[in-house]
């Protein structure tokens, strides 16, 4: 059944893609010049406990690794762009994954240089194979019949908190590489 479907660029999607597009049209707005973008100190532990909350999923199905420093975690960013690209990349990898205790697991540690905050998604399912890793971050394109919006929107999202993402190679299975300013960096910035 098409009905409540439209063609955008080629390909047919529902109500919440269109909504998804322009959400994603706002924030490309927001992109030019930071503006209505709020940077701050974001504390990764206590975003992540909310995830598991918001996906129902018991705490051994994601683990969390994190660098062992003071205060923690924290990267310089808009909370609800990072929120976004966390839940996209979380919620592809738990849906690719064996979905068995520690498929997903989500890395967070300095780069070498202290400047960027490194978040690594890794899973245990299939992976990407080499044919698709070229398409994987393309609006539309999707490997589970999906709007094919969420890696998209996740890279332009880090791009506008002055960060990238990533497919990594890994083996078994796939890895997203998100790279944010830590708060370190910031710290001594005029804001």
């Amino acid at each position: 059944d098409l009905s409540g479907q439209r063609v955008v660029g080629g390909a047919q999607i529902g109500e919440l893609g269109l909504a998804a597009l322009r959400g994603h049209h706002d924030r490309r707005q927001h992109r030019i010049g930071d503006r209505g973008i709020l940077k701050r100190a974001v504390a990764v532990p206590e975003l992540v406990a909310e995830w598991r909350e918001q996906a129902n999923l018991p705490a051994d199905r994601v683990s969390l690794e994190m660098e062992q420093s003071e205060p923690g975690p924290q990267v310089f960013a808009d909370r609800g762009h990072l929120e976004e690209i966390l839940w996209n990349l979380l919620g592809n990898a738990w849906r690719h994954s064996q979905q068995l205790a520690g498929s997903v697991t989500l890395s967070v540690r300095r780069s070498l240089s202290g400047r960027m905050a490194v978040f690594e998604v890794t899973d245990d399912g299939p992976g990407v194979s080499s044919d698709d890793r070229d398409s994987i971050f393309e609006p539309f394109f999707s490997l589970s019949g999906s709007s094919g919006l969420g890696l998209y929107i996740s890279r332009e999202l880090a791009e506008a908190n002055s960060g990238s993402l990533e497919l990594t190679p890994h083996e078994p299975g796939a890895q997203f590489r998100l790279l944010l300013p830590s708060t370190t960096m910031t710290e001594s910035s005029p804001q």
